[in-house]
């Protein structure tokens, strides 16, 4: 399950990397446009946020 949640994570991460601009000015801007006029951006946004999530909890509980 683990392992999933990281694939999940690195091929959203991969896609978000495309429309995020990490810079202090932009990046907050370049989130919204990604949820307001990507397709699917905002549910691309939520799934790596809960793999991420899951994937801390998981590992909590595991060790």
């Amino acid at each position: 399950m683990a392992a999933l949640l990281m694939v999940i994570q690195v091929v959203t991460g991969l896609l978000l990397r495309f429309h995020y601009e990490p810079s202090p000015e932009n990046a907050y801007n370049s989130i919204l446009n990604l949820q307001k006029s990507l397709l699917f951006g905002k549910m691309l946004r939520n799934i790596h946020h809960w793999s991420a999530r899951s994937r801390s909890r998981l590992s909590i509980k595991l060790s």
